[in-house]
């Protein structure tokens, strides 16, 4: 599976799992928290000042889709 940020700035992840791919990306921030956990929170705070879209964090399949279906990121699974 791979993830891109998309708007200019091309980013490839790419991990074997949902939870890997969100550590990637939290691994590879200008300065990565302690924790995943951290890390989705503040991509959530961050994106809920900016709009009313929701973005769960209960796991990091629905995370990425979330970002995926908001436009933050380009997701998807390759087989």
């Amino acid at each position: 599976m791979a993830a891109q940020v998309p708007a200019g700035r091309t980013q490839l992840y790419q991990a074997d799992t949902f939870e890997g791919l969100v550590e990637e990306m939290r691994n590879q921030t200008f300065l990565p928290t302690d924790s995943v956990e951290e890390y989705l929170r503040g991509i959530v705070e961050r994106h809920k000042m900016l709009t009313a879209e929701a973005i769960r964090m209960d796991t990091a399949e629905h995370f990425l889709a979330d970002l995926d279906a908001c436009g933050l990121i380009k997701f998807e699974v390759a087989h």
